[in-house]
């Protein structure tokens, strides 16, 4: 029984690495997880669409009777009995995967955003080919514009 769930996970999880990859090499780490980000909340809201709707919601919250009750069990169902079950792991690790997708994008920005910050200010010399070299400081620059001699 544990073989026709794991093989089925096992192939999902392989093409889901496979892409992965080639957006990784296709658009860099941020590109890669920018994709997966806008899929995964794809993924999470048709999930959430498809699910049975359980207790009342707000109306329920508020006093009114409306989603419990009436015809209940399989008759619900789009594709079956068991189908929410599923559904809502389904829903559980997409959300998952979508916080980790979340927090790990903020990392990255943050890590690339210090890497700015610490590396020296360059500029480039000569031309599109040229030789980059350091940004002169402002005060040399109004020194040489009034004719004085900073040294």
């Amino acid at each position: 029984m544990v073989s026709y769930i794991l093989w089925p996970l096992l192939i999902v999880l392989g093409i889901l690495a496979a892409l992965f990859a080639l957006l990784l090499w296709v658009f860099g780490p941020m590109g890669a997880m920018a994709t997966f980000f806008v899929g995964i909340s794809v993924v999470m809201v048709l999930v959430v669409l498809v699910q049975k709707p359980r207790g009342g919601g707000l109306s329920g919250a508020f006093g009114g009777g409306g989603g419990v009750g009436g015809a209940g069990g399989s008759a619900q169902t789009a594709f079956g009995a068991k189908v929410g079950d599923v559904l809502t792991w389904v829903t559980v690790g997409s959300f998952v995967v979508f916080l980790g997708l979340a927090m790990s994008m903020t990392w990255h920005v943050k890590a690339v955003e210090a890497e700015r910050e610490a590396a020296p200010a360059t500029q480039q010399i000569g031309g599109p080919g040229g030789v980059r070299g350091p940004v002169p400081d402002e005060e040399e620059d109004d020194a040489d514009a009034n004719g004085d001699d900073p040294s």
